[in-house]
């Protein structure tokens, strides 16, 4: 990741909204610090959300019982309860 580019940029936004994510997960499951501003919050909870519909619509398109299907349930999920931490926040 050390070229400049769009690829690069949008990975390392979903890379540090994912970090933000799990640290406001952690604070609340094992009561580790959270010290982030409201602008990063708010900023990683509409970058997480961008991250829905995609992962939504692979679920659609595989198949009952398949292992793409589960692992794409489970990381919508887990997604769903990073947003859901973070709104809370707000």
């Amino acid at each position: 990741m050390t070229e400049k580019g769009s690829n690069t940029t949008l990975v390392r936004k979903r890379r540090d909204a994912i970090r933000v994510g799990l640290a406001s997960l952690k604070n609340i499951w094992n009561g580790e610090d959270f010290s982030y501003e409201e602008e990063v919050i708010l900023t990683s909870k509409d970058i997480l959300q961008s991250t829905i519909p995609p992962i939504e619509k692979q679920i659609a398109k595989a198949k009952d019982g398949s292992p793409q299907k589960t692992v794409n349930e489970r990381r919508l999920i887990a997604l769903q309860l990073a947003i859901e931490s973070l709104e809370n926040r707000l």
